[in-house]
C-alpha cells in the first residue's frame, strides 16, 4: 500500500503542476477577452501579447543576463527544451493573433481556445499518471490521447451551454474536441509546436459548424 502511494506521489510530482494552472488560467483569460470583447479588441489584445514575448525571446538570446534573469523567473513554467527554442506562450500568442485577425466571430473565436485550454494539459496529466500503450516514440500514450478527447468534449459541452450556439451543441462540442485531439497528437510528428497549431485547426474544424 505505502509502495503505491510512495508510486502515485513520485508521478504527481513529475506534472509541472505550475506550468498548468498558468496553461489554463491564460487560456480562460483569452476565453473570455474573446467572448465578451468586440473586435478589433481580442486582436489588439492578442498582438500586444505576441509583441511582448516576440521582446522577451529577442532579448533572452542577445542578452545573457536578461536570459539568465528569465529563466529564473520563469523557472516553474518552462521545459528544459525552450531555453533551445521559442515558449509555448509564444506560439500560443502566435496562433491567437492569427485567428483574431482572421475571425471576427466571437463565438468561432472563444470556441477555437477552449480545447487547447482544458484538453492540452489533461493529456499530459493523465499520459503520465495512467499507464498506457505508448506511440510517437514514447512522446504520447492512449491515456493522454484519450483524456484530451474527454475533458476537450466536457470543457466544449459546458461552454456551449453557457454561451450557446448558433447549430447543434453536441455536434460542435464533438468536432471541437475531435480537433483538439487530432492536432495535439500529430502535430510532433510534423514538429510544430501544438501549442500554435491545436487553436488553428480547432478553429477550422469549427468553423463548418458554427457559422
Amino acid at each position: 500500500m505505502f509502495h503505491q502511494q510512495s508510486k502515485i506521489g513520485q508521478l504527481l510530482y513529475g506534472v509541472n503542476w505550475s506550468r498548468k494552472f498558468w496553461h489554463v488560467s491564460g487560456g480562460c483569460f483569452a476565453i473570455f477577452i474573446a467572448a465578451y470583447f468586440s473586435w478589433p479588441i481580442p486582436f489588439f489584445v492578442a498582438l500586444a501579447t505576441l509583441l511582448t514575448w516576440i521582446t522577451i525571446e529577442s532579448m533572452r538570446r542577445r542578452e545573457p543576463w536578461f536570459g539568465k534573469l528569465f529563466f529564473i523567473l520563469a523557472a516553474p513554467f518552462v521545459r528544459h527544451h525552450e531555453r533551445r527554442t521559442y515558449v509555448g506562450n509564444t506560439w500560443f500568442a502566435f496562433s491567437v493573433t492569427i485567428l483574431a485577425a482572421l475571425f471576427r466571430d466571437p463565438l468561432l473565436l472563444s470556441a477555437s481556445l477552449v480545447g487547447w485550454t482544458f484538453g492540452d494539459p489533461a493529456a499530459e496529466i493523465f499520459g503520465r499518471l495512467v499507464p498506457s500503450k505508448k506511440y510517437f516514440d514514447g512522446e504520447k500514450s492512449l491515456s493522454g490521447i484519450l483524456a484530451c478527447f474527454i475533458f476537450s468534449f466536457a470543457a466544449y459541452v459546458l461552454f456551449f451551454r453557457l454561451v450557446g450556439t448558433g447549430g447543434d451543441p453536441l455536434s460542435a462540442a464533438l468536432t471541437g474536441a475531435a480537433a483538439t485531439t487530432l492536432a495535439e497528437t500529430f502535430s510532433l510528428s510534423f514538429s510544430v509546436n501544438d501549442n500554435f497549431t491545436i487553436p488553428l485547426v480547432t478553429a477550422l474544424a469549427l468553423s463548418y459548424v458554427l457559422i
